[in-house]
């Protein structure tokens, strides 16, 4: 809306009207702290303890190709698939560390 004060009536008076602007402001404003209390409470949460810590398979494989599993040296695939078949069902909470490692 445009006003006039008087004076020359030929050059309009343009203004911004900054009543939504200050609204939307304070919209943006509060928003965020009426849902801050809302989202620490989600937050809060215990992860259960491990019944025993997991078993660490450690994997090395070297530049040139060798494989070695837990600091033992193994000579092809089908071997490193063997170990891998017999240690599986004593550890189900095993975890693989794979490593690249210059010979």
């Amino acid at each position: 809306m445009a006003m006039h004060a008087g004076g020359n009536r030929s050059v309009p008076m343009c203004a911004i009207n900054t009543t939504p602007l200050v609204d939307v402001m304070l919209v943006l404003l509060v928003a965020p702290i009426l849902s801050l209390p809302i989202m620490s409470e989600a937050l809060k949460g215990d992860m259960p303890a491990p019944d025993r810590p997991p078993e660490i398979v450690d994997v090395d494989i070297y530049n040139d190709g060798a494989i070695s599993l837990n600091g033992e040296a193994i000579m092809s695939m089908p071997q490193l698939e063997q170990q891998f078949m017999e240690s599986a069902p004593s550890s189900p909470n095993s975890v693989c560390g794979l490593r690249s490692r210059k010979s």
